[in-house]
């Protein structure tokens, strides 16, 4: 949940809501070819001995860009551009077309990206609608504009509610009156016992560790109400805080995921290794800055929140101790997603409880006997090297029986 001060939000949510997205291409020769034979791979290159992008079936459609000589096309499969054997295609209907550019707006209603060029695709992460109702809402109920009842912690609870409520009425409406890919009726629907154990196979992970980063926020209020409600409050305002630094992330995880999981049916480790590396790299990049932000502008960040004397006194120092466990959660973070790409995701489920309950828990409450309230904040920088030594431990195991064996195959 991202909460600055007021004008910032606003600022915020208008740059989001106004995205520009502009797509170039240059002029080719476009046709279509259809695959004559069982399996026709895709190749970097027009050459048999090249890298393998992918495989296409027989009956497959791509789109053929060039030709590219001996017998080779260059072509589109799956909005992934490589070459093919015209050997076993069958290209039909050649045109010269012109691809310019195309400005897209979303001004005020969801966009969605997708994975292909289709509304067919799958959609790889949208706007949340509930996610700005919260944020117009948070500062009205929390500093106490609706009354007192419902000022504080109680007015940013009512404000999450309202705005997931809202969220799903906005899915639910702009799905059932603007989408025409889904039509929902009840009528004649009979539930699928496999279907429904499919879903949670693949959701169980994802629900748990929603689930234990709840819990793990009820301890830690806990921990530190033993000290102070603002020693709470200062752990509320870093979670919001730390939101713009891991929201990059998690929008990068979005857009690697399919890619390996892609490459990883291609059997191609060379663009699933390739794929971790730059992952990690920007997911580095990005905590960098983070870091410098929280360790040499903490005061800067606390007055969003107009913070009290008390508050700065406890967050200052807390911002600074928190912050340089940000460089170990981006390979952390990076190397969840992984795991999940390849179908394992329960790595991701152990990484993220032993992160979040099974030390960072229990060594805050032990910190927290010093009776100072500074030494609870290396729990996070505690927790995140077990964590990212776990997620290396699992990254040797993965690369020794999937990744490695596709290089042999």
């Amino acid at each position: 949940m991202i909460q600055p001060a007021k004008l910032l939000r606003t600022a915020l949510v208008t740059a989001v809501l106004s995205t520009v997205c502009v797509v170039s291409a240059s002029a080719a020769s476009v046709g279509v070819g259809t695959v004559n034979t069982d399996a026709l791979r895709l190749r970097d290159e027009a050459s048999t001995s090249a890298t393998v992008l992918g495989t296409a079936s027989k009956g497959d459609t791509v789109v053929v860009l060039e030709d590219a000589g001996n017998g080779w096309y260059k072509v589109d499969y799956k909005s992934v551009e490589g070459y093919m054997s015209g050997e076993y295609l069958n290209v039909s209907a050649k045109a010269d077309v012109t691809i310019g550019y195309g400005l897209v707006q979303s001004q005020g209603s969801p966009l969605n990206v997708r994975s292909g060029p289709g509304t067919s695709y799958g959609k790889v992460t949208s706007l949340n609608n509930g996610a700005v109702v919260n944020i117009v809402l948070d500062p009205i109920f929390i500093f106490g504009y609706c009354g007192e009842a419902l000022s504080g912690t109680t007015g940013a609870a009512v404000a999450t509610v309202i705005g997931q409520f809202c969220g799903a009425g906005a899915a639910i409406f702009f799905n059932l009156k603007k989408n025409p890919d889904i039509q929902i009726s009840f009528r004649g629907f009979r539930p699928s016992g496999e279907a429904i154990r499919r879903i949670y196979v693949v959701g169980l992970p994802s629900i748990a560790m929603q689930c234990v980063g709840s819990v793990m926020t009820f301890f830690m209020n806990q921990i530190l109400m033993a000290f102070s409600a603002t020693a709470v409050a200062v752990f509320g305002v870093y979670f919001k805080l730390q939101s713009f630094v891991f929201m990059p992330i998690f929008g990068l995880n979005n857009g690697m995921v399919p890619i390996i999981s892609y490459n990883y049916g291609a059997r191609d480790p060379r663009r699933v290794k390739k794929t971790i590396k730059l992952a990690i790299t920007y997911a580095e990049c990005i905590m960098l800055i983070g870091f410098c932000v929280f360790q040499f502008a903490p005061g800067l960040l606390l007055n969003l929140f107009a913070a009290s004397d008390a508050m700065r006194t406890i967050g200052i120092p807390a911002l600074r101790i928190i912050c340089p466990h940000f460089l170990l959660a981006g390979i952390g973070i990076v190397l969840g997603s992984v795991f999940q790409a390849l179908g394992n995701g329960v790595y991701s489920l152990i990484i993220s409880v032993c992160r979040q309950l099974v030390v960072l828990i229990p060594v805050a409450w032990l910190l927290s006997r010093t009776g100072n309230v500074n030494m609870v904040w290396w729990a996070f920088l505690i927790a995140e090297v077990v964590s990212v030594t776990l997620s290396l431990v699992f990254m040797a195991r993965i690369n020794k029986n999937i990744i490695a064996p596709m290089q042999n195959a």
